[in-house]
């Protein structure tokens, strides 16, 4: 059994299916993660007066330290699963809406107005990182529960492999948004 490859025992009829989802849930999270982050850089950085809005970025990347604790905090309680799917349901939620009201810009030039739109942004923003950092953390530990203890480092490395195929298509998205 030592002979055969990592690969040909992932794509094995007894673990070929659980690999493709779990691939396909590993490229899809990093995608969403690395989008979001270069959403949110770009977002905040059309401001007019500042290369970059700073506070608006820090403020957002701050999530990721929430969501760990949330994740941290809630994967006993209410098991990996649920907390994954209801992670990533919300994080398409919160990118959906994000996205919604980024395109609903008004023009107004009443600063309360310009000023609630950005706290809004950022409130979207912080929520989106926040959901998507969370369900990449049930997403690490889920993985290793997942595989046997033969395959489970290789397993876990192939599918972080993985992962950084969607986070190297993540940009292409932003660069066809842009056309």
């Amino acid at each position: 059994n030592y002979n055969k490859s990592i690969l040909s025992i992932l794509c094995s009829p007894k673990w070929r299916w659980i690999t493709i989802r779990l691939w396909l849930c590993w490229a899809g999270s990093t995608f969403l993660y690395y989008d979001i982050v270069l959403l949110t850089t770009t977002m905040f950085s059309e401001n007019k007066d500042e290369l970059f809005d700073y506070n608006a970025i820090l403020t957002s990347s701050l999530a990721e330290f929430f969501g760990t604790t949330l994740a941290i905090l809630t994967i006993d309680r209410i098991g990996r699963i649920p907390l994954q799917a209801t992670s990533y349901s919300l994080t398409g939620i919160c990118i959906l809406t994000l996205l919604l009201v980024a395109n609903n810009s008004n023009a107004s030039s009443d600063y309360d107005d310009n000023n609630n739109h950005r706290l809004v942004l950022i409130t979207l923003a912080f929520l989106s990182r926040l959901c998507i950092m969370t369900a990449n953390i049930t997403t690490w530990v889920g993985t290793a529960e997942i595989l046997t203890t033969e395959i489970r480092s290789s397993g876990h490395s192939a599918a972080n492999a993985v992962a950084r195929l969607g986070g190297f298509a993540a940009p292409y998205l932003l660069l066809l948004q842009n056309r």
